[in-house]
C-alpha cells in the first residue's frame, strides 16, 4: 500500500505555526485535508521532474500509488510550505490594499 497524503500533511504542519490551519484541523479532518491538497498538487508538479518515485495518487483514497521515502515526503512538505507562504503573503498584500483604500 502507498503513502497516505496525511503523512505529508503531518510533516508540513510541523513546519508551520498557523492558528487558522490548526482550527480547521480541529473542526474537520476532511476539510483540513481538502484545504491542503492544492498546495500538495503544486508541490507534486514542481517535484515530479526530479523525484525518483512516482508521485501519482488516488484522490478518492488519498493515497500515493507508491510508498514514498522519508526524503521525498519531507521534500513535498517543504514545497507545500513555499505555496503556503505565497498564500500568506498574498493575503497580507490584499489586506494592505484594503487598509490604504479607506
Amino acid at each position: 500500500m502507498g503513502t497516505q497524503l496525511g503523512e505529508v500533511y503531518e510533516l508540513f504542519m510541523h513546519l508551520v505555526n498557523d492558528y487558522r490551519l490548526q482550527d480547521l484541523l480541529t473542526y474537520s479532518q476532511e476539510d483540513f485535508e481538502n484545504y491542503l491538497e492544492p498546495w500538495l498538487v503544486f508541490a507534486i508538479a514542481e517535484f515530479t521532474g526530479t523525484c525518483d518515485q512516482s508521485l501519482e495518487y488516488d484522490s478518492t483514497t488519498k493515497t500515493f500509488n507508491e510508498k514514498l521515502s522519508i526524503e521525498n515526503k519531507a521534500i513535498l512538505a517543504m514545497l507545500m510550505l513555499k505555496y503556503w507562504y505565497e498564500k500568506v503573503i498574498n493575503d497580507i498584500t490584499q489586506m494592505n490594499l484594503h487598509v490604504e483604500g479607506r
